[in-house]
């Protein structure tokens, strides 16, 4: 085997693997709330009084999250290119409140303060909606790890929406926890960096890919003299 074919083949055992990790750091979040809801499940099943409407509840939310799971090979694959990606008018503030929804199935609804701030309306983007959807419920989940990371009495999410003269949709994800460490702000979007114990470091990567895929821009903002990180998605009007 010569040393191009060596190469390739590197490359593509490489690829292979950042696929892989891919996939299975997408399909971890619907099957940690499928097993915290499947939990709940069994404490209302055996509680003294079982109330049918909180059992349907909960397995609704099962459903919901096995779609999610089902769908994650598909929606990688339209990130890769591998698969035509359907664009459609998304209305931005029911995207932020479909993410945080999903949020609260899957920690509870007390585990993070999560407010919605939306300063125009309509707001809409052109989108493929289950992609924005995974860039923007990765950010709420590297939000809601990174207050649990420390102590704080009140841990907070804070969505914020808005339009800028220069017709560009503004999501600003914000928590109150450690923020990101110096060492590793000019990478934080690179796969298998992380600041985490036991972090994968590829949340914020495929966020990133995700708003690069729909022609917008991922950032990190300094909350300078605040604390906490502000991750900023830009994505062009519709």
């Amino acid at each position: 085997m010569s040393r191009q074919e060596d190469d390739d083949h590197l490359a593509n055992r490489l690829a292979l693997r950042s696929v892989a990790a891919y996939v299975a750091h997408e399909i971890n979040h619907p099957l940690g709330t499928i097993a915290n809801l499947a939990s709940l499940l069994s404490r209302r099943i055996n509680a003294p009084i079982i109330r049918p409407s909180e059992l349907a509840s909960e397995i609704n939310s099962i459903k919901l999250e096995t779609r999610r799971a089902a769908e994650v090979v598909k929606n990688l694959r339209v990130l890769a290119g591998g698969l035509h990606g359907h664009r459609e008018l998304v209305d931005v503030p029911a995207l932020l409140r479909e993410a945080v929804s999903r949020l609260r199935r899957r920690y509870g609804k007390d585990a993070v303060i999560t407010r919605i701030e939306c300063h125009h309306f309509p707001l809409r983007v052109q989108a493929v909606p289950d992609l924005l959807h995974i860039a923007l419920y990765n950010l709420l989940i590297n939000g809601v790890e990174a207050v649990k990371s420390v102590s704080t009495d009140r841990p907070r999410l804070i969505l914020r929406a808005r339009e800028t003269a220069d017709h560009w949709v503004v999501i600003d994800v914000i928590d109150n926890g450690p923020g990101v460490a110096e060492p590793i702000k000019r990478q934080v979007f690179e796969p298998f960096v992380s600041d985490k114990a036991g972090g994968s470091g590829l949340g914020l990567a495929i966020c990133r890919d995700v708003i690069e895929w729909h022609r917008g821009v991922l950032s990190y903002v300094d909350l300078v003299g605040r604390g906490g990180a502000c991750f900023r998605i830009k994505l062009p009007e519709d």
